[in-house]
């Protein structure tokens, strides 16, 4: 296999940053923290008591915490300065290092029983109405940043699959008169069967995923047309707006202003997230902003769901421990299945072993 010089040369580099970060982020008082429930149910693939991505977290949050109180006996001290200038190069090596991540993960993949599920990358979008005439719970229009890749079902959820984990009636048109409750079931079961966390998006994430980097009221422009909603959108995503009502995961609740990173909406409420709008509905309910809210317990003739997979989880554990990383060529190979992925690591958990290394390049 022919080598790129320069490129193995920035891959050491990298990786003896990464090497370094994860020192420091393994020194940085993690060890011992006991784990919660998730809202979206967790991980399925437990391989270790806290991935890199959320000791990284702790870490991000303690270097706040630092430099705050360093700011309030002295603000503007050289401490200060020492502690945001390192921040500062720790986070962009994690940057750097999520960026590599990513472009190791397959764009699409289809699943034991038949849902292609699509890549959405990291980035930021303006969550909300954007134009005046929008209803009130669609405001204040708020910058919104998604730290970690996800997939989101490139269509929504058919008759036939909810009825291989569910049972019931198989048909291919979308599965409705579906509960919040019954789809968090089929999810719950789905990752049961897969070996990989299925949930519903949250709202943020269906939006950005709905918009795929537009601002217009629908992601097609800001007129509607019957023939321009029946194509995918920019990302390759169909039925975003219109077909049947999707469930969110989060209870629903007021916008806040301000800039938020992977907002999952309230702790609490009495109902859910619809997003998308249906048949059933006019122009203006099919808006990329536009929001429902759902008694979490009832279905109704046009209400469905499309699913969420945090599989890049997976990968995470995969190629965020140097000791316990896959030979990159296996991940970086694009045919391989999630289902693969999620044996490694299930294999590797149940034996204990640490034999894993980055394959030189």
């Amino acid at each position: 296999m022919k080598t790129n010089t320069n490129r193995s040369g920035t891959c050491v580099c990298l990786l003896y940053g990464i090497a370094a970060l994860f020192a420091v982020i393994m020194v940085s008082g993690c060890a011992g923290v006991t784990i919660r429930p998730q809202p979206d149910g967790g991980d399925v693939i437990n391989l270790f008591q806290l991935t890199q991505a959320e000791k990284f977290n702790r870490l991000e949050q303690s270097f706040h915490e630092q430099i705050a109180r360093a700011e309030r006996i002295v603000p503007g001290s050289e401490k200060v300065r020492k502690l945001k200038s390192e921040y500062q190069k720790i986070k962009r090596l994690w940057e750097l290092h999520l960026e590599e991540i990513v472009e190791k993960l397959p764009d699409t993949f289809v699943n034991s029983i038949g849902i292609t599920m699509k890549l959405i990358k990291p980035g930021t979008f303006t969550m909300g109405s954007l134009t005046s005439g929008g209803y009130a719970d669609e405001y204040p229009a708020h910058k919104v940043t998604i730290t970690k890749p996800f997939y989101i079902g490139v269509y929504e959820i058919t008759g036939r699959q909810y009825s291989q984990i569910m049972g019931g009636t198989d048909t291919p048109s979308p599965k409705t008169r579906v509960s919040w409750n019954e789809a968090m079931a089929f999810c719950k079961r789905l990752s049961e069967k897969e070996g990989t966390t299925y949930t519903l998006p949250t709202e943020a994430q269906w939006e950005y995923a709905c918009r795929a980097g537009t601002t217009t009221k629908y992601s097609f422009g800001n007129q509607w047309t019957n023939a321009a909603s029946l194509r995918p959108n920019p990302w390759g995503i169909y039925d975003m707006h219109g077909n049947v009502w999707e469930w969110c995961q989060d209870w629903y609740g007021g916008y806040t202003s301000g800039h938020i990173v992977d907002p999952k909406g309230p702790s609490s409420g009495s109902d859910r997230v619809l997003r998308g709008g249906s048949w059933d509905d006019n122009a203006g309910g099919l808006r990329s902003a536009y929001r429902r809210r759902g008694d979490p317990d009832n279905g109704s003739h046009d209400y469905g769901f499309r699913v969420a997979c945090c599989v890049v989880r997976a990968y995470e554990s995969l190629a965020l421990l140097p000791l316990y990383t896959l030979q990159r060529s296996a991940v970086a190979d694009r045919s391989t299945t999630i289902s693969q992925v999620a044996g490694w690591i299930k294999q590797n958990e149940s034996t204990g072993s640490t034999g894993w290394f980055v394959n030189q390049e």
